[in-house]
């Protein structure tokens, strides 16, 4: 008995591992089925035994893909996979038309779900990898994370202003400066040395 249940315990191991490697898409896949499979009334809504059965079926699918983190989601050990749920819940909520029938067919309706299971495999990472949140991606904006902004770059700095340049002072109009200081009194004095040149002649 024994040796019959250890090939099936190996088999559904690397099964899961090769699940797990792949990539989930449970969620995408649980959608998009039900919007293809299940019948909806005139205003557009789907019917909900229809739905509640694909939905669980993508629960079912995530049990399998990610063994590992749901026995710790399970015991409350992966927080992550909480944080997964209301990422994807609030993705919806913001594109939702109120018909059913039209998110189907939205292509940004349908991403919220490719983000849902590429968050889970970054939950996994986390949860059973032993990755840290940054090096799993976990708060990357493609698992519906936010990210650091990017930095910004400085504001370019204003050219220096340059000041106006003050023209030197006008010099009177009879010579420079100096002529003033020295021959001033020259002419001050000359009718004096005129004067005294007179009188020697006397």
């Amino acid at each position: 008995m024994k040796s019959e249940m250890l090939p099936r315990i190996m088999v559904f191991l690397l099964l899961s591992a090769a699940l797990s490697a792949a990539g989930g898409t449970c969620a995408y896949e649980s959608f998009t089925k039900a919007c293809s499979n299940c019948p909806f009334d005139a205003n557009g809504k789907m019917d909900e035994k229809c739905f509640k059965g694909y939905e669980s079926s993508g629960t079912t699918c995530l049990a399998k893909t990610y063994p590992g983190m749901s026995l710790s989601y399970t015991f409350g050990s992966c927080p992550q996979m909480d944080e997964c749920v209301e990422r994807l819940s609030a993705c919806k909520e913001a594109r939702k038309s109120g018909s059913d029938a039209v998110d189907c067919n939205n292509a940004e309706m349908i991403e919220c779900f490719r983000m849902g299971d590429r968050c889970a495999d970054a939950a996994d990472e986390v949860c059973t990898g032993g990755k840290t949140e940054e090096e799993a991606g976990f708060d990357d904006p493609s698992v519906g994370g936010d990210a650091p902004p990017e930095p910004e770059e400085p504001p370019e700095e204003p050219p220096p202003t340059v000041p106006p340049t003050t023209p030197p002072p006008s010099e009177p109009s009879g010579g420079p400066a100096w002529v003033d200081i020295f021959c001033g009194p020259l002419f001050i004095l000359a009718p004096l040395f005129v004067l005294g040149m007179l009188r020697g002649r006397k």
